[in-house]
């Protein structure tokens, strides 16, 4: 990646990126933080791991270290980071390093690994592209809450719906699996993905994957009430009642007085319809 860039495309990686240095030494702390901050960019600087672990490593973009570093090492500190779950892209920085440690260091997802001495574009260059790593991250996650909070949103029906059609199922399959009409399932179906915000089956289909639902056919649509439900359950051995759980939690099912106010709402839209 060069250095060269665009204030326009300068500013979008300054905008509340933080870089967070990782280093014993107090005479390259200074210098990384002279060099990043004459782009304009944030930095937090710590002396050990540790001080990093205690301290809010939700606001760091970035984190430039070195590998040799007091009580843990780099490569330890990002083994730590995995473990919690922590993702923030990492560029070791270091004087030390052998192949097998830089390839170590590589493989666990580190974005660059220099060997001192480095020139200072080599480091910006590294540091910027773990900035865009670290925004389409951010970027995905957000996308993700907000798929999240609109499924929550779902009514039981709309859920047992949508995730039937996202499978793969036409609405006649769907109505007949949850013993309703076909009519009340596009009911559903154009409430639910109003609710999600999508206006495709191709939308509602990359909406469900962020979710991560599950593989496209393998969500299993449960309604107890239905006539198919009913009759597998009859059929099915005792040993084989118990069936897999979906990774999305589907709300119990409706009442009977729910089944009796889909059953008017149908009728209505008939009348309405002739």
């Amino acid at each position: 990646m060069n250095f060269n860039r665009e204030n326009s495309s300068l500013e979008t990686h300054i905008r509340g990126a933080a870089v967070c240095v990782i280093d014993h030494d107090v005479l390259m702390r200074t210098r990384l933080k002279e060099l990043f901050e004459s782009v304009g960019l944030k930095v937090l600087l710590f002396d050990s791991p540790a001080a990093f672990l205690q301290s809010d490593m939700g606001a760091c973009s970035c984190v430039v270290l070195d590998v040799r570093l007091p009580e843990m090492s780099g490569i330890a500190l990002q083994e730590e980071l995995s473990k919690r779950e922590i993702q923030v892209p990492m560029v070791f920085v270091s004087g030390s390093g052998d192949t097998a440690t830089a390839v170590r260091a590589m493989k666990a997802g580190a974005v660059d690994f220099l060997t001192k001495p480095v020139a200072d574009h080599e480091v910006l260059d590294a540091v910027f592209a773990a900035l865009d790593s670290d925004q389409e991250r951010r970027k995905k996650e957000a996308s993700r809450a907000a798929s999240r909070d609109n499924f929550t949103s779902l009514s039981t029906r709309e859920r047992q719906v949508l995730l039937g059609v996202v499978s793969g199922k036409l609405n006649k399959q769907v109505a007949a699996e949850l013993g309703v009409s076909e009519v009340m399932v596009k009911v559903h179906r154009s409430n639910g993905m109003r609710k999600m915000q999508v206006r495709s089956m191709a939308e509602l289909v990359r909406a469900m994957d962020r979710l991560a639902l599950g593989e496209p056919g393998r969500i299993p649509i449960r309604d107890s009430n239905s006539a198919v439900a009913r009759q597998k359950r009859k059929a099915a051995p005792r040993a084989h009642a118990q069936t897999k759980r979906s990774h999305v939690e589907v709300a119990p099912t409706e009442s009977l007085s729910v089944g009796a106010a889909e059953k008017d709402n149908e009728d209505g839209l008939r009348r309405a319809s002739d």
